[in-house]
């Protein structure tokens, strides 16, 4: 599967900000992506458009964090992720590693930092799963 084909789930529980990354995926070449406002809403969602890919926000504000969600979408599906998040202490990056995302980018993210991380993301996915085919 080539990277630009990748579906991609949204999860951004402001929806102003999570305006930014649906435009610039679209304007990229991707599918349309799905949206999630929270962590339970993410896993509705996957369940009904089984993406690849998840972009995460890590505060999610109320109920389930980011982290927490990667972990669950991560049992259930075979989903790739790329967190978004506005913290960059040392407890905040040790709790994301360990969730072994695909990437991780800080906020305010530019248009060319999303599209590097959600193709390189998308190259490490496609050999995850040749690897697991083998």
């Amino acid at each position: 599967m080539g990277p630009r084909q990748h579906r991609i789930l949204v999860v951004e529980d402001e929806a102003v900000i999570a305006m930014l990354p649906v435009q610039t995926l679209v304007a990229l070449g991707y599918p349309k992506p799905a949206r999630a406002m929270s962590g339970s809403e993410a896993l509705v969602r996957a369940a009904e458009h089984a993406p690849d890919l998840e972009l995460l926000d890590v505060g999610l504000g109320k109920g389930i964090d980011g982290v927490e969600t990667a972990r669950r979408l991560h049992e259930l599906y075979d989903l790739g992720v790329v967190f978004l998040s506005a913290y960059s202490d040392p407890e905040t990056l040790a709790r994301l590693q360990a969730t072994k995302p695909h990437g991780i980018l800080l906020k305010p993210v530019s248009t060319t930092d999303l599209a590097r991380a959600l193709e390189a993301a998308g190259a490490q996915l496609d050999a995850e799963r040749q690897l697991r085919l083998r």
